[in-house]
């Protein structure tokens, strides 16, 4: 039987994580390409004109490295205005660490603190 190349392996694999977390294969790939060059000290400052909307104008992005984010708003001083600002969102990989770190939890609930185990004098 022949072996299958490791690169078709590693899309199979990109195409479950994309259908598990309801994303493009190419966003998972974008996600992990950037989280790789981001651990070699390549960053994005998103400023400037960097930020877009998407052509439905229901995400942001960065044009630079496409990483999308969340508009929020906060309260100015004077009555009625607010002020834009935007958080990256949340990640597929920060979603697997956060259910990897639940798992962890429920599997050992003392955080790895061990009773002392002498007789109690």
């Amino acid at each position: 039987m022949a072996k299958i190349p490791c690169s078709v392996n590693m899309f199979y694999k990109m195409t479950e994580l994309a259908e598990k977390y309801g994303i493009s294969v190419y966003e998972v790939h974008a996600t992990i390409l950037r989280d790789g060059l981001e651990k070699l000290g390549f960053t994005c400052d998103h400023k400037g004109r960097k930020l877009r909307s998407s052509k439905k104008g229901t995400s942001i992005y960065c044009s630079r490295c496409w990483r999308f984010f969340d508009k929020k708003y906060r309260a100015t001083p004077k009555a009625g205005e607010k002020w834009e600002y935007y958080t990256p969102r949340k990640t597929f990989l920060d979603l697997m660490k956060e259910e990897k770190e639940l798992k962890d939890k429920e599997a050992d609930p003392m955080g790895g603190l061990q009773l002392d185990k002498r007789g109690g004098e």
